[in-house]
């Protein structure tokens, strides 16, 4: 989505961070995905203990896109959205 220095941000990055430079769904995609999330008992389990797996963020092309953690991420943002969140970078050819 954005052109984004993972340098800049390095492992760790709030979920408004995450937002405002890969980007994600927002408005009702946002709330389906937290509902989801919730249901499945994932929503509680982030509530109670933070994420500790990282999110993945594809680099391809000058953007970058988030590869994984939608769910987790969609939580974090109704929870704690400037608290952080481990995050991976990888590179695609």
């Amino acid at each position: 989505m954005q052109n984004l220095n993972p340098k800049q941000f390095g492992d760790y990055m709030s979920a408004n961070e995450i937002v405002a430079n890969v980007g994600m769904a927002s408005g009702k995609d946002l709330q389906k995905t937290a509902e989801v999330a919730y249901s499945s008992g994932l929503g509680g389990d982030i509530k109670k203990n933070w994420i500790k797996n990282p999110l993945t963020i594809w680099h391809q092309n000058n953007t970058a896109t988030l590869a994984n953690g939608h769910h987790r991420l969609s939580v974090a943002l109704l929870e704690d959205p400037e608290r952080p969140i481990p995050v991976r970078h990888q590179y695609i050819n």
